[in-house]
Formats: C-alpha cells, structure tokens, sequence
C-alpha cells in the first residue's frame, strides 16, 4: 500500500484514477490517498469474503457490495474489501442515486489486510481506515488478518448484527 498527502479528492478523481490503473484502488481516509493493489491471493480471500457475506446477506435482509464499490460517507472516500446495508435502507434510494457512488454509512464493513498493507502489527494504513469507518458511524467494522498470529487475525470494532459470522478460517486460509 502506499499513502500519498493530497487534497481532498473528488469521486471524479478517485474513478479517473482507478481507470488510468487497472488492479488499484483508491481511496481517501485520515488526509491521505491510499493506493492498494489486489495480488492473486487477495483476490482470492475476497472471493471467499463475498461468497460467504452474499449468502448470509441475501439470507438476513441486507445488500452486500463488493471491493469495487465507493463509499462517500463522514468525509472518507472507500472501497472496502466487503459492505453490509440493510436492503431497505438501499431499496430506499432513488434509481439514480443507487447507480452512483454509495452515500450511506454502511451497517458492515469488512477488510482484509493483505501482503502490500503490511502484517502482523504493522497492518499499515488499515487499523486506521478500519477505525476512521467506526468513527465514522458504521455499526460494525471487522478487519481480517491472514498475516498475524493467530489470536490477532480478527479485530472487530462495533457490534456485529444478530446472527452474523464468527467463523473466518475458510477466508483467512484461503
């Protein structure tokens, strides 16, 4: 991951940038403009991470959102590996607004900290980003760490909806 100081980025940034570099995202969190990029395993912990979030949403009434979704939410501009919003709360929105960068806070946020953020306690600039979500009103923010030792490989700010997943080997092993 790299962290660049840089004004404010409007969404029109953010998507240029993502366009111009295809496997990056960026996002603006605490003053800083984070690039990331999504190696192959990665990828595949978050194919894991949507698997499991898609179906436990669609069973418990929420819309699940994948890494490519920006997030304008408390002055931060995300894309988080895995979002969770009651489908009511989305449904709620008008066409046009649903097909535009997401201006909700979500009720989930989900991170997996990869290779290129660091690992172990190092975790770069995702502690920060997962607290900024909390601070920033979304309900639960769960940071996974394939990296760390095995009793810090799950941190979880906030509080969990009813009936939400406790078990994350298959995604942290994956």
């Amino acid at each position: 991951m790299i962290a660049l100081r840089h004004p404010p980025p409007t969404e029109a940034d953010i998507f240029e940038w993502a366009e111009a570099n295809p496997g990056y995202r960026f996002e603006y969190v605490n003053g800083e403009v984070t690039v990331s990029p999504t190696t192959g395993k990665s990828g595949v912990r978050q194919s894991e991470l949507n698997q499991k979030l898609g179906a436990w949403a669609k069973a418990n009434g929420y819309q699940s959102f994948g890494s490519s979704t920006l997030f304008h939410f408390g002055g931060l501009l995300v894309s988080p590996d895995e979002v969770l919003i009651l489908a009511k709360r989305f449904d709620a929105l008008s066409e046009e607004e649903q097909d535009e960068t997401v201006r909700i806070v979500p009720d989930v946020a989900v991170e997996i900290v990869s290779r290129s953020q660091g690992h172990g306690k190092l975790r770069g600039g995702v502690v920060p980003k997962c607290k900024a979500m909390s601070e920033a009103g979304v309900g639960c923010v769960l940071m996974l760490d394939p990296y760390a030792a095995t009793v810090d490989r799950v941190t979880l700010w906030g509080t969990p909806p009813p009936g939400f997943p406790t078990e994350w080997d298959d995604v942290l092993n994956a």
